[in-house]
C-alpha cells in the first residue's frame, strides 16, 4: 500500500467506504442469493436505496475541494480532463467486458450496433451504470465552472437550482419521445424499463455535494461546518416524513416514497438523510479512531472505490459465467460476500484496475485540525489515474515491442515478444 504524508478529509474516505461496502452487498445478494432470506432482501434494497446517493454527494463535495475552490482553473481544467477519459477508459473496459459474450454471438450489422450502442452511451450494461453519470458531472465542471461558483454563495440559489433541475427531470420523464432517442432520454431523465441514473435528477444533489464541500474547506466557523450535516440531515428528515406521512394519510394522494427508476424527492431525501447523519455520527466519535481496523478498512474502500468497482464486478461477473449457483444459506452469502471483498482488495493490490500497482492507505484527518483551512486540499483520483495509467501503458508498450539493438539475441526476443502479443489477442478474439 502506499502512504502519503498529506492529509485528507476522512469524512468523505469513510463515506465513500460504507457506500462502496454497501454496494458489494447489495450487487452480492443479486448474484449469489435466492431471495428467500428476508434480511438479504432487505440488506439489498437498503443498498440500492442509499449508496448511489452518497456516491454523487460525496463526489460533489470532493470536486469542489479538487476543482472548483482553486483560483486557477485552467490547471483544474486539465486535471478534470484527464480524471474524465480515465472514467471513461474504465467504463468501456468494463461495459465491453460485461457484454462481451452477448457480443460475440452477433454478426455482421448486429455486432457493429451493439458495439456502438455502448460507445454512444445507448446501452450501459448491468452495473455499470453506475460510472456515466460522473462523466457527465465531471465535464459539467469545465462547461458550467463560473455559474456553479456564483450559485454556491448563496443557498437561496442552491435550493432554486435544485428544484428546478428536479422538475426540469420529472416533466422530462413524462415527455414522449421516439424509440431511437429513448436510451438518451433514460440517460438524462429516466424512462420507463430503464435503469438508469438520470442525469438531471441527481444532479441536485451534486449540488448540494458541492455546497457542502465548499463550507467544510472555507467555513470560518468551525462549529458551523461541523454540525452542517446534522442540520441538512434534519432537513431532509422532515421532508421525508412529510411526503410518508402525506402519503399515508390523504387520500388521492400516494406516491412511490421510495421509487428509484426515476427517483423520487422521497428516495432522494432518503439517501441525503444516510449520508448526513452518518457523517455527523463520524464526527461525534472522532473518525473512527478507537476502532482503527473498522476505520482502516472504510478507508480503503473508500480511496481506492473505482478499482474496488472494477474488480468486483469482475469477480461477479465470471461467477455468473462459470454457472455459479445461487444459494439460501445466509452463512454460505456471508461466506462469498466476504470472499468478495478479500477477492477484490488483492485483485486490486497487483493488478492495475486503478491505473496504478498497490492501493491508497492515507490515515491523517484533517477535520481536526485548525490549519487545514488554509493548507492546500489534496485529491488527485483522476490526475493518478491519468500519470499512473501512461507509465503502465509504456510498460507494456515496451514489454511487447522491445527496441532492437541490433543483436541476434535481442532479434530473437523481439520475434518471441511479438508472438505472445499475437497469441494473447487471438485468444481474446476467439473466446
Amino acid at each position: 500500500m502506499e502512504n502519503k504524508k498529506e492529509n485528507r478529509f476522512l469524512v468523505f474516505d469513510l463515506l465513500r467506504g460504507v457506500a462502496v461496502l454497501l454496494m458489494i452487498l447489495s450487487h452480492s445478494v443479486y448474484f449469489f442469493s435466492d431471495y428467500s432470506n428476508g434480511f438479504l432482501r432487505g440488506a439489498e434494497w437498503f443498498g440500492n436505496t442509499v449508496c448511489f446517493v452518497t456516491f454523487v454527494l460525496v463526489s460533489g463535495a470532493v470536486s469542489y475541494i479538487a476543482y472548483l475552490s482553486r483560483d486557477n482553473f485552467s490547471e483544474s481544467k486539465k486535471r478534470i480532463i484527464r480524471r474524465l477519459l480515465a472514467f471513461l477508459g474504465g467504463y468501456y473496459f468494463l461495459a465491453f467486458f460485461v457484454k462481451f459474450s452477448d457480443i460475440s454471438a452477433l454478426s455482421g450489422y448486429n455486432e457493429v450496433k451493439a458495439i456502438f450502442n455502448i460507445l454512444l452511451l445507448r446501452d450501459l450494461p448491468s452495473y455499470t451504470e453506475y460510472i456515466p453519470p460522473f462523466l457527465v458531472f465531471s465535464l459539467l465542471l469545465i462547461i458550467f465552472n463560473k455559474p456553479l461558483k456564483n450559485i454556491l454563495k448563496k443557498p437561496f440559489l442552491i435550493i432554486a437550482s435544485a428544484l428546478i433541475l428536479y422538475m426540469i427531470g420529472y416533466f422530462g420523464y413524462l415527455l414522449p419521445v421516439g424509440e431511437f432517442l429513448l436510451p438518451w432520454k433514460a440517460f438524462l431523465v429516466g424512462a420507463e424499463g430503464f435503469y438508469r441514473f438520470p442525469i438531471i435528477q441527481y444532479s441536485p444533489i451534486f449540488l448540494i455535494g458541492l455546497y457542502w464541500g465548499k463550507v467544510i474547506l472555507e467555513e470560518k466557523d468551525r462549529e458551523f461546518s461541523k454540525d452542517l450535516p446534522l442540520n441538512l440531515g434534519g432537513i431532509f428528515l422532515l421532508i421525508f416524513l412529510s411526503l410518508f406521512v402525506a402519503g399515508r394519510w390523504s387520500e388521492g394522494f400516494n406516491p412511490d416514497i421510495f421509487l428509484r427508476w426515476p427517483p423520487s424527492i422521497g428516495f432522494l431525501s432518503f439517501g441525503l438523510l444516510f449520508s448526513f447523519l452518518l457523517a455527523y455520527f463520524f464526527g461525534i466519535v472522532k473518525y473512527l479512531k478507537k476502532q482503527l481496523l473498522l476505520r482502516d478498512f472504510l478507508i480503503v474502500l473508500g480511496q481506492n472505490a473505482f478499482s474496488i468497482f472494477w474488480a468486483h464486478l469482475l469477480i461477479l461477473n465470471f461467477y455468473r459465467m462459470a454457472g455459479g449457483s445461487k444459494v439460501d444459506s445466509l452463512f454460505l452469502f456471508f461466506l462469498l460476500f466476504i470472499l468478495v471483498i478479500v477477492i477484490s482488495l488483492s485483485l486490486s493490490t497487483f493488478i492495475p484496475f486503478n491505473f496504478r500497482f498497490g492501493l491508497t492507505l492515507q490515515r491523517k484527518c484533517r477535520e481536526d485540525e485548525a490549519e487545514c483551512m488554509e493548507s492546500e486540499p489534496i485529491y488527485r483520483l483522476g490526475e493518478e489515474f491519468y500519470q499512473s495509467g501512461k507509465r503502465d501503458y509504456s510498460k507494456l508498450v515496451h514489454f511487447f515491442f522491445p527496441r532492437s539493438d541490433g543483436s541476434s539475441r535481442k532479434k530473437r526476443l523481439i520475434k518471441k515478444r511479438h508472438l505472445i502479443f499475437i497469441l494473447l489477442i487471438a485468444m481474446i478474439f476467439s473466446y
